[in-house]
Order: structure tokens, then sequence, then C-alpha cells
């Protein structure tokens, strides 16, 4: 049975952000065509600086060690900044080793290369969760309120997304005391109320379960949550 291991999905990261950037410069190439002649020669050596120096600032990034399910923003600089360095030293060598070259070469392969590896990862995360919310099925799923509209909100509801038993639970709303976060959303869900109204959420939605994502919460608001949780038999 063949296993995707993280050595094996690096791997497969690895070659198809290779693939892209050869796509990106040889579309870059296409482009110019009809405006500048651009040697063959001159379009393998940018390619091949490209996938060099892509390689060695990804790996100083860890671009290619991130869980890509989770795809955020800051997954986004550094896939923004590996390729930025990258378009940097290309120029660099270029300047030195080919005084043709074409300095509109670079960056507008540069520019197509960030949207396409980019736009992979958005992709990626986008079929996980949407293949996920398909298995969510509304008799056996957990309906849970989740404790904190925040980062920690967030993380915690992007990785029930992202989770292998994302089909187990619903997550139905968050709850949150800043009242500046009322009826705001979250990640495409509603924060439905304040701390207080989790006992009367519970009942109205069927809340099965209530998980807090706060990390700094004291040891006072822990204990409240914990008599309302208890109070509606949750």
């Amino acid at each position: 049975m063949f296993v995707l291991t993280r050595r094996r999905k690096i791997a497969t990261l690895v070659v198809v952000d290779s693939l892209l950037l050869i796509a990106a410069n040889i579309a870059a190439a296409k482009f110019m065509k009809p405006f500048v002649a651009i040697p063959m020669d001159l379009i393998l050596i940018s390619i091949g600086l490209s996938i060099g120096f892509y390689l060695f600032y990804g790996s100083l990034f860890k671009v290619f060690t991130r869980i890509n399910r989770y795809t955020n923003l800051r997954e986004i600089i550094a896939i923004f900044g590996s390729l930025s360095a990258n378009a940097a030293s290309s120029i660099l060598i270029l300047l030195f080793i080919n005084r043709r070259y074409s300095l509109r070469l670079v960056i507008f392969a540069y520019l197509v290369s960030l949207l396409l590896i980019i736009g992979s990862r958005l992709i990626w995360r986008i079929y996980v969760e949407t293949k996920n919310m398909r298995y969510v099925s509304a008799d056996s799923a957990k309906n849970t309120l989740i404790v904190g509209a925040g980062e920690g909100g967030r993380i915690l509801y992007n990785s029930f997304l992202g989770s292998k038993t994302a089909q187990d639970i619903h997550v139905v709303g968050f709850v949150d005391d800043d009242p500046n976060k009322r009826n705001t959303y979250l990640s495409g869900k509603k924060v439905l109320g304040a701390l207080k109204d989790i006992p009367e959420l519970i009942e109205k939605y069927d809340i099965q379960m209530v998980t807090i994502a706060i990390p700094s919460l004291s040891r006072k608001k822990l204990r409240r949550i914990f008599e309302l949780v208890e109070s509606a038999h949750v």
C-alpha cells in the first residue's frame, strides 16, 4: 500500500513548485516574444537559476515543510519572501554571466510564479476543506461551539476542517465577550453571542461539544465557562 509520508509530500511539493517555475519562465518568454527577442540559452539559464535559488530560499523560509491544508498569511509571506529573494539573486547572477539578459523576463516570470505557486497552495486548501465538509453528516457530526473568536479560534476551526475527523465535527459558530465581534464572521462562521449566552446557544443549536480556543484565559473565566457548560448538561 502506497503511503504518502512527510518526505514524499516534501518531494512532491518540490517537484510541483519546480514545474510551476518552469511554466512561469516559459509563459513570460512567450508573452514577451512579440516585443523582444529572448535567446533560448537565456531562458534555460533563467529556469535553472529560478529552481536553484527557490530550493535554497524555500528551505531557508521552510516553504516545503509547512502543512499546506492550513495555508494562511504566514505561509503566503514565506512563499513571497522565497520568490522575491529568488528573483533578486537571479538578476544579480544574470548581470554577470549574460549582458543580454532581460530584466523584464525575470520580473515577469517572478510575478507569474507568485500567482502559480501561491494559487496552488490556496487551491489545495480549498479542495481539502471542501472535501471534508462534503462528508459532514448532520446526523453523525457533533454540533460544536468554539469559545474565542480570535486567532486561536480561527486556527482551531481551520484545524477541524483540515483534519481527517472533519466529518465528525460540525462547528455551529463562536462565542466571545468582545461586543465588537458580535454578529461578525470568522472563517465563515458567525459569532453568535457572549459567554453568558452559552446555555441558551447549547439549547438552541443542540450543541454537543464546547471547545475553548483562548490560550490566555484566566482561571476565573475558565471556571465560569465550565459552570455554564455543566448547567446545560454538555
